[in-house]
C-alpha cells in the first residue's frame, strides 16, 4: 500500500510594513518625538531668567550663574521643561552651607524662580586648643560660616580636639539642644547675664556669667533637675551679696560652691 504524503503549503507571512499596529506605533513615536524635539530646541522655552529671594550671605548673581553654567543640557540647550530642578535644589544646598531650606520652581515659559531660608546665627563655637578656628551656628547646632568670636554673640569654647565641617553639626544633637535650652532657662529663670561656655570635655558645658559666676552643669543628666538644684542653693545657701566662683551641680545631689576669694 503506498503512503500517500501530504502536501503543505506554506502561509505566506504578511510584512511588518503592512501592519496597522505598526504604523500606529510609529505615528504615536513620532508625534512625541516631534513634542519633545519642539520643546527641547524651541527658543520659547529656552530658560533665560533665574529670580533668587532671600540670599543675603551670597550673592544672587552668584547663584544665577551657577544655574546657567551647570545645567546646561545637550546641544546647549536649556529648555526649561527638561531642567532636574531636584538637582538645583542639591546643588545649592551642597554648595551653600549657610542655606537651610531652598524651594526651586519652573515658571513658564522660560524662567526659574528660587526662595532661599538662610540658617539664623545663633552664637559662636569656637574650637581648641591649637590655633583658634570659630564658626557660625544655628538653633540645629550646625556650623555654617568661619567668624570672629569677638562678634556681639554668645560664643562656646570647644576645649579639645574637633574637626568642624560647615554643613555639619558641631556636636550631638541632645547636647545642642541641652545648651540652648539651659541658656535659655538661666537667663530667663535665674536673670544671670550670660557671656560665654566652656565644654571641657563630652560630658559637660560650664557656663560664664557678666559676674564671673562659673555654673557647671552635665550634659548626661535632666538639665532641670540640675536647674531645680541650682534654685534650693540660691535660696537657701548662698547671700545675694556673696561673691562665687563657681557652683557644681554635677554631681547628683552633692551640690556645693566655691566662694570667691
Amino acid at each position: 500500500m503506498k503512503k500517500i504524503k501530504r502536501r503543505y503549503k506554506k502561509k505566506k507571512r504578511n510584512s511588518f510594513f503592512k501592519n496597522k499596529f505598526f504604523w500606529i506605533f510609529v505615528s504615536i513615536f513620532l508625534f512625541f518625538a516631534g513634542i519633545i524635539s519642539y520643546l527641547f530646541f524651541h527658543p520659547y522655552y529656552q530658560l533665560n531668567s533665574v529670580e533668587v529671594t532671600g540670599s543675603t550671605l551670597s550673592p544672587s548673581k552668584e547663584i544665577e550663574n551657577l544655574i546657567f553654567e551647570d545645567f546646561t543640557l545637550l546641544f546647549d540647550s536649556r529648555s526649561l521643561p527638561f531642567i532636574p530642578l531636584r538637582l538645583i535644589k542639591e546643588k545649592i544646598l551642597g554648595d551653600y552651607p549657610h542655606v537651610r531650606r531652598v524651594d526651586v520652581r519652573k515658571v513658564f515659559p522660560n524662567r526659574i524662580s528660587i526662595i532661599i531660608e538662610e540658617r539664623k546665627t545663633e552664637l559662636i563655637w569656637c574650637v581648641a586648643p591649637g590655633p583658634e578656628e570659630c564658626f557660625e551656628i544655628d538653633s540645629t547646632g550646625t556650623a555654617f560660616r568661619k567668624t570672629d568670636y569677638r562678634k556681639n554673640y554668645f560664643y562656646i569654647h570647644h576645649q579639645y580636639p574637633q574637626r568642624i565641617h560647615l554643613g555639619e553639626s558641631v556636636f550631638p544633637k541632645n547636647s545642642i539642644d541641652f545648651i540652648f535650652d539651659a541658656i535659655d532657662l538661666l537667663q530667663k529663670d535665674f536673670d544671670y547675664s550670660l557671656v560665654k561656655a566652656l565644654i571641657p570635655h563630652k560630658e559637660s558645658v560650664f557656663f560664664k556669667t557678666s559676674g564671673e559666676v562659673e555654673i557647671r552643669l552635665s550634659l548626661r543628666d535632666s538639665l532641670s533637675t540640675q536647674l531645680e538644684r541650682l534654685k534650693i542653693l540660691l535660696d537657701k545657701e548662698i547671700s545675694e551679696n556673696e561673691k562665687i566662683e563657681y557652683i557644681e551641680l554635677r554631681y547628683g545631689n552633692r551640690v556645693f560652691y566655691k566662694p570667691r576669694e
